[in-house]
């Protein structure tokens, strides 16, 4: 595109709130493998500034161009909405989402193993463990946490994540 400039503010940048949309948006209409990448790029992206914060956004170059996510000269970190992107990837990989008075969870295929302690909802604490390298094969527990104290669900490895920004 013509008009693209990749530190242009809004025809070039990455946001990582607009990301976010897009891999639920995606994951939503069955298009998980795209959704995966968005996500796994966002977090690979993270892995490259101070505390692993996403920034409101940062500058488009391609990666085989700079290797690296470059920070977008005037943006603000933290910030909230970035922040919030981060739950929303969390949410759209394991495939939370109320249904009724319950909890349900159906992660994507090729999400990383994960584990949520001490999730709120509806008044009640919740553990869920999404483990398995496919939705398939995995197996998704939704426990309500012991009032006087959580039941902790097991422990899963961090994941290692693949290429691409989003």
């Amino acid at each position: 595109m013509a008009a693209y400039n990749p530190i242009g503010c809004h025809n070039g940048a990455v946001w990582p709130h607009d990301n976010a949309l897009i891999a639920a948006g995606l994951a939503r209409y069955g298009h998980t493998r795209e959704a995966n990448q968005i996500i796994r790029g966002q977090f690979e992206a993270a892995s490259h500034f101070p505390g692993h914060r996403l920034p409101e956004l940062f500058a488009g170059l391609s990666r085989s161009e700079v290797g690296f996510p470059v920070e977008y000269p005037y943006a603000n970190a933290p910030q909230a909405w970035a922040a919030g992107a981060v739950i929303l990837f969390l949410e759209t990989w394991v495939g939370l989402a109320p249904s009724g008075r319950r909890l349900q969870a159906r992660p994507l295929p090729d999400a990383p193993r994960m584990c949520w302690r001490g999730l709120r909802f509806r008044g009640r604490s919740y553990d869920i463990g999404a483990s398995g390298p496919r939705a398939a094969q995995s197996q998704v527990q939704g426990r309500v946490a012991d009032p006087h104290g959580l039941r902790r669900a097991p422990t899963l490895p961090s994941p290692k994540l693949g290429r691409g920004w989003g």
